[in-house]
């Protein structure tokens, strides 16, 4: 049983070190699309797509914490001196006035 555990856990741990780049890799490009997503202004148009990478982030986050990766593609990684992968991005929309909310409310 212990094998087959050990077996499975080396899998696991593989797959989320190497595959597609590594989790940390999924992780940086998931957050890369946040910023980008930002700076065009489709999350003022479509704002339940923060919480689909928000929570995408989370998991994938909760998953790294949660298994003992050893080896992998960007582990230890930096990015001119920015730890890999880059932190969430801060919020950068400008909410929306109360005038432009109270024309929008009435069309």
């Amino acid at each position: 049983m212990f094998r087959k555990t050990k077996k499975i856990v080396d899998s696991v741990c593989a797959i989320l070190g190497w595959t597609g780049g590594g989790i940390h890799k999924r992780i940086d490009e998931n957050r890369e699309l946040m910023e980008l997503l930002q700076h065009d202004g489709f999350l003022d148009r479509y704002p339940w797509v923060e919480g689909w990478l928000r929570s995408q982030d989370e998991f994938l986050s909760t998953l790294l914490a949660a298994v003992p990766i050893q080896n992998g593609l960007f582990m230890g990684a930096t990015r001119g001196g920015v730890p890999f992968p880059r932190p969430w991005p801060k919020e950068i929309r400008k909410p929306t006035a109360p005038q432009e909310r109270r024309e929008e409310d009435a069309g």
